[in-house]
């Protein structure tokens, strides 16, 4: 089977004459069966780098891996664009805490980061939700992580994150999901958005969830930005005992740590920018 991933968002962009960057994540998803976006990035990157690299968004479904804006923002511009000569239902999957209204509390500052637009909105332009926590499987070989179990002691959730439903309340970031693609006997292929849950404990629960026994790539967001050394060399020690193939880093995971990842990694690392395309035959 073959797989195609094409970075539309990222934080960093590819060296390519209009390829936009913006904080957020965004990746076009192809394999022989079926097409899907996952995240939206923050605004219009996703649109304008499509366009640029000569890519259709008509795609299967949108797959949303947490309700922050630097994943959701866009998802208004995309369905505007499939919408041009009249509006067409997109299929939209998402945990259901996606529409939680979150913040980010930091010196008794509050900011909100959830998604950026009201679901009517959303659904007037086309978004056919479908919210649950489980795994959803979008075609033979492709299929959502649904809810992450939280295993491992040293991945823990960014403490300035929080909800708001009847007062201000820690967000574990429940909503928090990724997307995998079987390759047989290569492996799984994990995208992620920004691994809130840790990428870990992401990869483990995509082990168990599959029962594959090889991580054969990883790629998307590790929010490792800001992490200590414990956690960086914790994660590092499990892809090198596991023995994965591919790993592409971008958006929340900082140029400390994707140096890092790069010394101990070495021919298996790549930095991963908008405007990249990864191909697996």
């Amino acid at each position: 089977m073959a797989l195609k991933i094409t970075t539309l968002c990222d934080n960093v962009a590819a060296v390519r004459e209009g390829i936009l960057a913006e904080h957020g994540f965004s990746a076009l998803v192809e394999t022989d069966d079926v097409k899907i976006l996952f995240d939206t990035g923050q605004s219009i990157s996703v649109v304008n780098n499509a366009d640029v690299l000569g890519i259709s968004l008509d795609v299967d479904a949108v797959v949303l891996s947490h309700g922050h804006y630097d994943h959701t923002g866009g998802l208004l511009h995309v369905l505007r664009r499939l919408s041009k000569g009249g509006i067409r239902k997109t299929r939209v999957l998402a945990h259901p805490d996606i529409f939680q209204r979150k913040y980010v509390v930091r010196e008794g500052k509050k900011r909100y980061v959830g998604i950026p637009y009201a679901r009517d909105k959303l659904e007037s332009f086309g978004a056919r939700f479908e919210l649950q926590a489980s795994a959803v499987r979008l075609a033979s070989n492709v299929m959502t992580t649904g809810e992450i179990k939280r295993r491992v002691n040293f991945e823990k959730v960014d403490k300035s994150l929080y909800v708001w439903d009847s007062g201000l309340r820690r967000d574990e970031v429940l909503d928090d999901q990724a997307l995998v693609i079987d390759l047989d006997e290569r492996g799984i292929f994990v995208v992620l958005g920004c691994a809130h849950a840790g990428m870990i404990n992401t990869l483990e629960h995509a082990l168990e969830l599959t029962g594959a026994s090889k991580i054969y790539g990883v790629i998307g967001g590790t929010h490792l930005l800001g992490a200590g050394e414990r956690r960086i060399n914790e994660t590092l020690r499990w892809l090198k005992r596991h023995d994965v193939s591919l790993v592409g880093v971008s958006h929340c995971t900082g140029v400390r740590v994707a140096l890092k990842f790069a010394e101990v990694l070495k021919e298996k690392f790549f930095f991963n920018a908008a405007g990249t395309t990864l191909s697996v035959e």
